[in-house]
């Protein structure tokens, strides 16, 4: 019941940052820490470990957004002023799966926990990349639970994966807009 509860305020969360909205921010607080309890519990510890870190991020997130009203807002920019971001950074987190795939999965939660704070931060300060992140932290996430046997959260995770393509191209087309 948790992971369903979890998994449709992420989706609803998740549009919300497709959509460059500030209220994404309390929400990702709150999710954030259901999920710490859940995944201490699910003995998932690096990765509980992780989301406290995510935390931070999300408060001070919430605090930069918020110090713009909706006509002064920041539109999401490339970290990368390269038109071969995307191109670099898929090759880079294709060499990581690579890596992923061929060591023993103990280090899986290690590296979706990193993942995830390295999206957090991309997300806070609105770039664009982040959502590659957020794709890739999805795909190893599904992983990560199959492994574990969390089958319903490797389900619902799948269902963030279009949200995470839907994401990209909106914040592509706004940061494009804007330059």
């Amino acid at each position: 019941m948790i992971d369903l509860i979890i998994a449709t305020l992420r989706i609803g969360n998740s549009l919300l940052l497709a959509y460059n909205n500030r209220l994404s921010w309390p929400m990702s607080l709150a999710i954030s820490v259901v999920k710490i309890s859940a995944l201490y519990h699910g003995g998932m510890s690096v990765l509980a470990s992780g989301k406290t870190v995510n935390l931070a991020i999300c408060i001070g997130a919430w605090y930069l957004w918020s110090r713009q009203d909706a006509r002064h807002r920041s539109a999401p920019r490339q970290l990368l002023k390269s038109s071969h971001s995307v191109l670099i950074i898929s090759m880079l987190l294709v060499l990581a799966i690579v890596f992923v795939t061929q060591q023993k999965w103990t280090h899986l939660e290690g590296v979706v926990a990193i993942l995830s704070m390295c999206a957090y931060l991309l997300t806070a300060l609105r770039k664009n990349e982040c959502w590659v992140l957020w794709i890739l932290y999805d795909i190893l996430l599904i992983i990560l639970y199959y492994e574990k046997a969390w089958y319903l959260s490797a389900m619902t995770t799948m269902v963030y994966l279009p949200i995470g393509f839907f994401g990209y191209r909106r914040w592509q087309k706004a940061s494009h807009q804007t330059t």
